[in-house]
């Protein structure tokens, strides 16, 4: 997957309609937009030969996280549905661990 392609997907899910901009909404109506995100994540790949990269990737990419933690933290204070907080913290996990394989570990 190019690196154009993905920045577009990711400035998607930022975006007010896209699965972070509607958890920013405090709205969460179903995870499939975050499989979708997570489906994207696990086809790009930075090539090891690559020292530097893009910081618009970077932006993008670093604060999901962070983000979805401090999201799963209020979600499960004013949510009753335990299935969906199960589906949510799949889906975090999940985001998570293809960042650090995207950007690497220290």
């Amino acid at each position: 997957m190019e690196l154009k392609y993905i920045l577009h997907i990711l400035n998607e899910s930022w975006d007010e309609t896209g699965f972070l901009g509607l958890i920013r909404k405090k709205r969460i109506v179903d995870m499939k937009s975050g499989r979708i995100l997570l489906e994207n994540l696990k086809k790009f790949s930075i090539d090891d030969s690559e020292r530097l990269i893009d910081s618009e990737l970077v932006r993008l990419l670093w604060f999901v996280p962070l983000f979805l933690n401090w999201q799963k933290e209020r979600l499960s204070m004013i949510e009753d549905n335990n299935e969906l907080i199960k589906q949510y913290e799949i889906i975090f996990n999940s985001i998570q661990n293809e960042i650090i394989r995207i950007l690497g570990c220290p």
